[in-house]
């Protein structure tokens, strides 16, 4: 493995239970490589989510997936710092 997973807290695995939508951002995020270090590596202006609260642990991962963004490398190559956001997508123009 190269990371993408990690266990609970307490270092357990708990492989039959239902993964949430913030782990799977979280391990899809990892395999990408889409790897803001802090808040401070977002952008003003981005979409945010009322039950994203900042200080959970899934906030990055979740900012990550939910905003489309250009980016730059930090210099230890793992971590992104936003450089830009991207236009919002009207998806109700592909709706039949």
């Amino acid at each position: 493995m190269k990371g993408w997973v990690e266990g609970q807290p307490d270092g357990s695995f708990a492989p039959d239970r239902s993964i949430s939508r913030a782990e799977a951002m979280t391990l899809v995020n990892r395999v990408l490589g889409r790897l803001p270090e802090t808040a401070d590596d977002l952008l003003d202006g981005m979409i945010t989510w009322p039950d994203n609260p900042p200080d959970a642990w899934y906030y990055l991962a979740v900012q990550e997936a939910t905003n489309s963004h250009d980016y730059g490398r930090k210099a230890d190559t793992v971590h992104e710092t936003w450089t830009g956001l991207q236009p919002v997508e009207d998806w109700t123009r592909y709706e039949q």
